[in-house]
Parts: C-alpha cells; structure tokens; sequence
C-alpha cells in the first residue's frame, strides 16, 4: 500500500502542501503475577520489557490525503522460559485525485494481531502468554468515478478488490481461510434538469472468494430501479422495484432471493426533518429528524420478504452535543462474514495519529469479533455513549449488547459490555486515569466450545507526567479477573507498571 501510494504521489503534478511525520518510541517495563491468565495455583509471575517504535505519517495536499502509522512491539521477558518476539501493527488510509474532479481511488491496508476466541482465556494484549494469537493483514484498492452527466445525473461508480490474510502466529490452527473480495457498486439519480419526475438506480455486487479448498464462497448481489413524481413542493410519490441473489453458503439465516417492488413517498417540509414510507413485499418506513438544537435522530423500521434479514427489523440512531457533552445511543441488524469484519476494523484503539493509548492486540472486545471462523452470521447491535468534559476532568462511559445468529447450523452467541474511563487533569503537566470495564459472553450452542459463559472484568489506575515537551512518564496498575462456568477459563492477575513515551509533535 505504501509503495502504491508513493507510486501515486510521484506521478501527480501537485505534491502534498503539509507533510506532518511524528517518530517516537515507548519504553516499559511490566510486572505480571499470572502472565498466562491460568487458573488458581498454576499462576507464573513475570517481568516484560517492551521497546516500541513508532511513526505516524499525515499528508494534504490538492489532490491527495494520507493518514498512515506504523509500530514495532519488541517484548523481552523474564522469569519464565520465552523467548523474544517483535509484533507489527500498522494502518494506511489514503484518498487521490487522479483525473479532474472525477477519478479517484481509495487505498486501505492493515496488519495486526487477533485472538482466533473470545471465550476462555481471551489476552487484552500480545503481553499475555495464552496462544490463539493470529496476524491479520488486509488491503483494499478501490477506484471509483464520481458521476456529474451535465445536469442529467449524478452519481458514482465505484470498483473494489481486497484481500484478507491471516497467518499463525503461535502455531493455533483458527479454522479460517484467507479470502479474496471483489466488490462493484453503481448508484445514479436524476440531476437538476429534472424538475417533476426522476429517478434512481443502484446495483451492489460483492464476491467473497475463500482460499481454502473446501470453503464455500459467500455473494451478495442486489439492484434496484426508481421512478419518482414531485406532487407538490415538499413530498415526492415514487416506486421501485429490485432484485436480491445472495449465496451465504447453507443460507439459513433469514435470507431469501427473488424480485422485491415498493410504492409509497417521501416528505420533507424542512431540512431538518425528513419521512419516507412504502408498502410492497418489502416495506418500511423511515424518520431523520432535528427534534431540537444541537441533536439528530433516526429511525427505521422495515419487515422485508425478499432479501437479507428478512422479517421484521428495526434501526435507529440518536446523538445529541451540548455544553461539552455527547451523547450517543443506536441499534442495527446487519448480516456480516468474518473475514468482512476482519477487514474494516481499525488497528489502533487511539486513531492514526495517537499510538500511545494503544495495545497492538486487536482483541476480541466491545462485542468487535467472534470466535474466527468461516462463519456469516446475522448481528443484532445496540450501544450507547456518553463523553463530558468539565474543567479538569474527562468522562465516558459506554455500553452495548449484541446477539449473534450464524448461518453454519442455526448457532447463537450474546456478548454485552460497558467500559470507563476519568480523566483528572491535576495540573499542566500530570493527570491521572481511572477505568474499569467489565464484559459478557455467552456461548450458547456455539462451537467448539458450548455452553461457556465467561465473565471478565478489570480496574485499572495511572498517572501521567509530562516531563518534557516531547517526553512522558506514566505509573500504572491493573487488576483483571474472569469468571467462568468451566474453571480452567478463570483467573486473576495483577499488573503494575512504568512507561516512558518520547513523541516528537
């Protein structure tokens, strides 16, 4: 991705006008009483060292933008029979303009660590010794042609090829297949020399290719046509008609092929405020509102016959900013492969230009990954935040639940959660962190471990002194526990240690 982005910016005329590179380092030293999360009586205490380089990359330019980072996680420890290992994570995002106003492509690529579980002994790190510890590399290369047809339509065009990689990192075998993903999406509406009548169209097309040689491919197919009519100033009748094909393998989730049609209309009194409703085999009906100064919610509600989650289905979307507070609340039902979410997740917990706060370990939390497997499943999400700042102090506190139906043999898993974290600034140079989260998994029937309902919970505390401008100390500590309804998935551990960051800004 690197090389191609260079490759990108060597032969455009316009070069990136800021160039922001930030080198840095992190230097710790850690203490472990249970460095393998084992259970009571089989605990080994343990010293690590962790050396990690790092550097984050921002460019703007007319033409381009590229955000990138990149860290090295050196881990030496002592006390226990285990020798040394280096763990890359990095992440590039970039957008370029290659042509006009109107050919563009987008690059992604990732590469970090992921628990092949999220039940058992599940590490929040790479400094945790518990196997099922897998790379995963991704990349996607996706041009695309934003469509303006002289006021005849508009729309874009948009090609996408990805790969998926995963590779054995403590030689556990995950049971998932790398994939390959090509994607073609078209959406194109009538422009402004349309004034009563118009139109849409849209066709999405994904092919996820399984590299094992007996993995069955997952695709999704859908299209749709629109014909609109402006009855009056601020509401629109329209209709439309579709197609869904979509192959999920055994395809037992609520999904169903065939012709889809709707009819119904559109009503927009204010550009706060819009209502869509339809009735057909597939209905719905769907509200976008300002219901006061500084908030925004939506909601939709649709019961589909024809197509994925098919049957009754609700979504909806509320967040609300005022006096250095944001709330946010939302639910959605989704239907997702693993190698999918695998390859849109971010790396780095603290975005690309913050690495400090990050763990290098992609880990199985806040309800982001399944055990990996070649599964699709059905996920049913709900979450809610809220973030505050006054004065000295920074507060948030989250929450979700998900419940998860996969397709292989009628399976189900439910994971909820809730984290916390104080910031108390004390003064201009040192603050201190308190947190504490606490999450839930419940197996079901899920394999190959079923019926294991693991509790997990931590505390944690840290004070941070800025010694210098480019140089910080913190002292920290952490205690984590795990209930479990097997007693080998249960332990306790405690954790303290002393962190050095230089970061050139």
């Amino acid at each position: 991705m690197l090389c191609l982005q260079c490759a990108i910016f060597v032969n455009q005329s316009a070069y990136a006008k800021k160039l922001t590179i930030r080198p840095g380092i992190t230097i710790q030293e850690l203490y472990s009483d249970n460095i393998g999360l084992a259970p009571g009586g089989q605990e080994d205490g343990a010293f690590v060292t962790q050396l990690t380089p790092s550097v984050t990359v921002n460019a703007r330019g007319a033409r381009n933008r590229v955000d990138a980072a990149l860290r090295v996680e050196n881990l030496f420890f002592h006390g226990i029979k285990k020798d040394a290992n280096t763990f890359f994570q990095g992440q590039l995002e970039s957008t370029s303009r290659l042509w006009a106003n109107s050919f563009f492509i987008d690059l992604r690529g990732t590469h970090s660590q992921a628990n092949t579980r999220n039940r058992g002994r599940v590490a929040i790190d790479n400094i945790s010794q518990t196997g099922g510890r897998v790379d995963v590399s991704t990349y996607t290369i996706s041009p695309f042609w934003r469509i303006n047809l002289g006021g005849y339509a508009r729309g874009e065009a948009r090609l996408s090829y990805s790969e998926v990689m995963v590779n054995n990192t403590d030689n556990t075998r995950t049971g998932i297949s790398d994939a390959r993903v090509h994607e073609e999406k078209l959406t194109l509406s009538s422009a402004n020399r349309f004034d009563v009548w118009g139109w849409q169209l849209g066709v999405s097309n994904r092919l996820e290719n399984r590299k094992g040689s007996n993995d069955q491919d997952v695709h999704y197919f859908n299209s749709f046509g629109e014909l609109n009519f402006r009855l009056v100033q601020h509401f629109v009748l329209f209709a439309r008609a579709g197609y869904a094909d979509n192959d999920l393998g055994t395809n037992r989730l609520n999904s169903k092929n065939g012709v889809y049609y709707q009819a119904g209309g559109r009503w927009r009194p204010s550009s706060g405020f819009l209502l869509s409703a339809a009735g057909g085999n597939n209905s719905f009906i769907n509200v976008s509102t300002t219901p006061f100064q500084h908030a925004k919610w939506t909601f939709g509600f649709r019961h589909n016959k024809v197509g994925l989650n098919t049957g009754s289905q609700w979504n909806t979307r509320f967040q609300y900013s005022a006096n250095n507070y944001v709330w946010r609340t939302g639910y959605a039902v989704d239907t997702v492969t693993t190698q999918q979410v695998l390859l849109e997740r971010d790396v780095f917990e603290g975005g690309l230009r913050n690495l400090n706060g990050s763990t290098g370990l992609t880990v199985n939390s806040s309800g982001g990954l399944t055990t990996l497997r070649n599964e699709v499943y059905e996920r049913k999400r709900g979450e809610a935040s809220v973030q505050g700042t006054n004065g000295k102090s920074t507060v948030r506190l989250t929450g979700y639940t998900e419940k998860r139906n996969y397709d292989s043999a009628r399976q189900n898993e439910d994971a909820k959660g809730a984290n916390f974290a104080w910031r108390w600034r004390l003064d201009g140079r040192t603050s201190t962190v308190l947190t504490a989260d606490v999450e839930q998994i419940d197996g079901g029937n899920l394999l190959p471990t079923t019926n294991q309902k693991n509790t997990r919970w931590g505390v944690g505390a840290q004070v941070k002194r800025a010694i210098m401008k480019y140089f910080t100390a913190t002292l920290g500590y952490r205690y984590s526990r795990q209930e479990a309804n097997q007693s080998a998935s249960e332990y306790t551990e405690n954790r303290v240690f002393a962190r050095i960051n230089v970061l050139y800004r």
